[in-house]
């Protein structure tokens, strides 16, 4: 009986701790709208900024942000203000968000 007792309360903490888990693993989250920033370059396949604000949202695993068609959106660190550093061959590789 002693031992059998030894085994219950561990198992019933760990019942217990995964009942307080986090079930929302890839909970949906409502878009945000992206800040007005000045236009950048246009690119193949981007619009004119003058579509209205560009509309990005949290990954399905919530650890980044992702434009309206799901790409992940990135932070090019070379860019100096509102001169983009991103040329050509790199416009066609990584789209900007256009934003308004």
């Amino acid at each position: 009986m002693s031992r059998l007792r030894f085994l219950a309360v561990p198992a019933a903490a760990l019942l217990l701790l995964s009942a307080c888990g986090d079930d929302d693993a890839g909970g949906t989250t409502s878009p945000a709208t992206a800040a007005p920033t000045s236009p950048a370059p246009d690119a193949p396949g981007t619009t004119d900024a003058s579509t209205g604000p560009a509309t990005v949202a949290l990954s399905d695993d919530g650890t980044h942000l992702v434009s309206a068609e799901g790409r992940s959106l990135y932070l090019f660190t070379s860019d100096q203000g509102t001169t983009s550093a991103c040329g050509s061959g790199c416009l066609e590789n990584w789209p900007p968000l256009v934003a308004a």
